[in-house]
């Protein structure tokens, strides 16, 4: 029917047969349909795979886009003259709540998607202005900066550390000083 399919999973096992022919013997013929041999050479060493490839149904569920979204501007100012602009979006506010912010990489990763999104030009438009606190739905919330530059998002990275009082990770702490 509409709105259901198929997904096909593989699970790859390591066997310690060595040869095709040696695998296809341990397979029984009523599975032979469903798996396939792969040998994979390690340092010269054949290694065999079995793939099994298990079909299971599933009902579609709507993929949700990165550059679907929504901007709500409260029209009241905050303390401090700031406004706040509220962004809406399944997969947004997913990928927010995925990002570990403890990584100065991850900070980085989440400044890109917002910028090739469409989120910040919309943002913009929006009239999102520098000290504007910029809400994520439920996930939590940042000062919008009009500087976007790469030492600027660590120096509010570091900030933002300090503040939660959580230790630097990532490449954000080499060299090591010796």
């Amino acid at each position: 029917g509409q709105g259901q399919g198929i997904i096909v999973r593989v699970k790859l096992l390591l066997a310690s047969l060595v040869t095709t022919s040696t695998a296809q013997q341990c397979i029984k013929p009523s599975q032979k349909a469903c798996r396939q041999i792969l040998i994979v050479h390690i340092q010269s060493v054949p290694l065999c795979y079995i793939a099994i490839v298990t079909l299971h149904a599933y009902a579609a569920v709507p993929q949700a886009r990165i550059d679907k979204f929504t901007i709500e501007a409260d029209p009241n100012q905050l303390p401090g003259g700031s406004r706040l602009f509220i962004v809406r979006g399944e997969a947004i506010e997913r990928f927010a709540q995925m990002t570990n912010w403890d990584y100065y990489e991850a900070v980085k990763r989440f400044q890109r998607v917002l910028e090739v999104s469409g989120i910040n030009a919309a943002l913009k438009a929006a009239g999102v202005t520098a000290g504007d606190t910029v809400g994520l739905g439920q996930m939590g919330e940042f000062v919008w900066s009009d500087d976007q530059s790469e030492a600027a998002t660590y120096v509010a990275w570091v900030e933002d550390m300090a503040a939660r009082s959580r230790v630097r990770q990532g490449g954000s702490k080499w060299p090591t000083p010796r």
